[in-house]
């Protein structure tokens, strides 16, 4: 599960690089993986400090942060 866990992070941490911003609805959307996936890939890349959270209006969005560029993350 950890192996796929680092993928689905990795696969979010792509698509961040190349979009700047999505919600969990959007990743999910374009990503085509479940929600919980999602959400554990986000944990994954917030717990290695490579996202910023934004909130707006009742949406919340994630941004890979400057420290991230060049990094990605699948391990």
């Amino acid at each position: 599960m950890l192996d796929e866990i680092g993928t689905v992070a990795g696969e979010i941490w792509n698509y961040l690089d190349n979009n700047e911003e999505a919600s969990v609805g959007k990743l999910t959307q374009e990503l085509k993986h479940t929600d919980r996936m999602i959400l554990l890939g986000l944990g994954w890349l917030a717990r290695e400090g490579q996202l910023d959270i934004v909130k707006r209006q009742r949406a919340t969005y994630f941004i890979l942060n400057a420290t991230s560029d060049n990094e990605g993350s699948s391990s």
